[in-house]
């Protein structure tokens, strides 16, 4: 789902068939990761259009997010950056 204001809201069709378990936004584009499927790690520009990324390993993600110029992403073991 989307939502200019937060108030009225559009569903919108999933990134793909995975359990997703966080998104964040940062540096001009929403990063979305998932603990299942193929497509582990998605990137959007709008939120609306998704683009599948390669991730190094096919980690249990759990959470993303961006601070100080850095993409973080948590999974079952350890903490990365990039």
């Amino acid at each position: 789902m989307t939502s200019p204001d937060g108030i009225t809201w559009t569903l919108r069709s999933a990134a793909g068939a995975n359990q997703w378990r966080s998104v964040t936004y940062g540096n001009g584009l929403f990063v979305a990761v998932s603990n299942t499927g193929t497509n582990r790690v998605m990137t959007s520009p709008d939120g609306i259009t998704w683009t599948a990324r390669s991730a190094t390993e096919a980690n249990t993600w759990y959470s993303v997010t961006y601070g100080n110029g850095y993409l973080w992403r948590y999974h079952k073991t350890a903490l990365t950056a990039s």
